[in-house]
């Protein structure tokens, strides 16, 4: 017999109570079934850190493929990791699979999207490099998708890095992050220990952008030792002489570093506040001159501070206001969801009970149904007629509105919007 011919009893059930538990569902991620299992490089580092330049290079090896940034995971997979964390509540993907079984699917996305570039580009190569620096916002969940991967991370003074930044993009991207020195050297600090966190324990190196300059044929022959591919001095000194012409220099430097904001005297003294620990373990500044540029002060200096105290203590009180406001508007939503529900629930009890005097003690005097106003003992009777028996679920609960369904005995579906007012229900509408 067909499925076709089989009668069908119809599931009276609502969606709500049958959600499928994907979420608490164990299921592994294996990568080892990926078609590049170990054969997926990664440039990582902070911006203006010499990535583009380091990918150009290492794409002179014939078995490497490489192409434009794929920003895959920070705007494409990102999101999608994003929705699975939501709350599981009503919906979401967590109530659809489960976190090995979307990683497993994620990975199969990635390796499609890696083996169209490497057809593209270089089809007889065996290795696949990507490089993309806003990767850093999401190094977790890329750490998580590709744990096989090889990871190269390249590391520049952050105040050569920094400086680049401001040059580079200030102008060009008008905002406050690319204006303010001491934002910037926070948020290079941040990326480097992000990386290091969750790349560390993988198969990773990391590199000085000065030591690849000033030795670029060893630090190719490292790195190409590192992806397992095979290499020669010849082959790594045609990679260096190919790499000596300017790589996204934007807008018009090809020299190595734009001198650590020389003459910027607020500028050095923001970085060393923000960055100098790491700046210091880096072996990039001395530890004397970073504790003499926190402590330093000129004119400039003198006078930014005279502009930030009243404007630190403002965003203080602002930001004191809103986190009151936010609080009070949490706590005062958190009570309108548990009226409604409450109200809502004593509704639905009524109905299955069939039992108009319940009914009507939880109908407001002012009762709409369906847009009109009735009498209440004339609504109660109305939805006695139209639901009374029936099993009720509870939906989402939102903005002081609960949509319930209602399954009748026979079978028929029938989805309510309630909507609550003063501890009794205000207006009904069939949806």
């Amino acid at each position: 017999m067909n499925a076709e011919d089989r009668p069908l009893a119809a599931r009276t059930e609502s969606m709500y109570d049958a959600f499928n538990k994907a979420g608490a569902r164990t299921t592994e991620f294996d990568p080892s079934t990926s078609p590049l299992f170990e054969r997926v490089g990664f440039v990582v580092g902070a911006p203006r850190s010499g990535t583009t330049w380091l990918q150009q290079l290492l794409f002179t090896h014939p078995l490497i493929s490489t192409a434009g940034e794929s920003h895959l995971f920070c705007e494409v997979l990102g999101p999608v990791f994003e929705n699975f964390r939501l709350p599981r509540a009503i919906a979401h993907l967590g109530t659809w699979v489960s976190e090995g079984e979307l990683l497993s699917i994620s990975r199969a996305f990635a390796d499609s999207v890696f083996l169209k570039q490497l057809q593209g580009a270089r089809p007889d190569a065996t290795f696949v490099l990507e490089k993309t620096p806003n990767h850093r916002m999401q190094s977790e969940l890329q750490a998580k998708l590709y744990p096989d991967g090889r990871y190269v991370h390249i590391i520049r003074d952050g105040r050569d890095a920094t400086a680049s930044q401001r040059r580079n993009w200030a102008g060009a991207r008008a905002t406050k992050e690319f204006n303010d020195p001491g934002e910037m050297a926070a948020a290079w600090a941040a990326e480097i220990r992000d990386i290091r966190t969750h790349f560390g324990s993988l198969a990773y190196i990391e590199l000085r952008y000065e030591d690849v300059v000033n030795d670029t044929p060893s630090a190719l022959a490292q790195i190409f030792e590192h992806f397992g591919l095979p290499h020669d001095r010849a082959l790594c000194e045609a990679g260096a002489s190919f790499g000596k012409a300017p790589v996204n220099t934007y807008p018009d430097s090809s020299h190595v570093g734009i001198r650590k904001h020389k003459g910027d005297a607020l500028a050095e003294r923001s970085v060393a506040r923000a960055a100098g620990d790491l700046l210091t373990e880096l072996g990039y500044a001395d530890a004397a001159e970073v504790a003499r540029l926190r402590r330093l002060r000129t004119p400039e200096t003198i006078a930014a501070d005279a502009r930030a105290v009243p404007a630190r203590e403002l965003r203080r009180a602002v930001a004191k206001g809103n986190d009151l406001w936010d609080r009070w508007r949490t706590r005062a939503e958190r009570r309108e969801r548990v009226a409604t529900r409450a109200v809502s629930t004593a509704f639905s009890n009524a109905v299955e009970a069939n039992d108009t005097a319940a009914l009507a003690a939880v109908l407001a005097a002012d009762i709409k149904l369906n847009g009109a106003s009735l009498p209440v003992a004339d609504a109660a009777a109305e939805l006695a007629r139209a639901l009374g028996g029936s099993h009720s679920a509870l939906g989402a609960v939102s903005g002081g509105l609960t949509l319930i369904t209602f399954v009748s005995p026979a079978g028929e579906r029938v989805v309510v919007r309630v909507k609550p007012k003063d501890g009794l229900v205000s207006e009904i509408e069939f949806v």
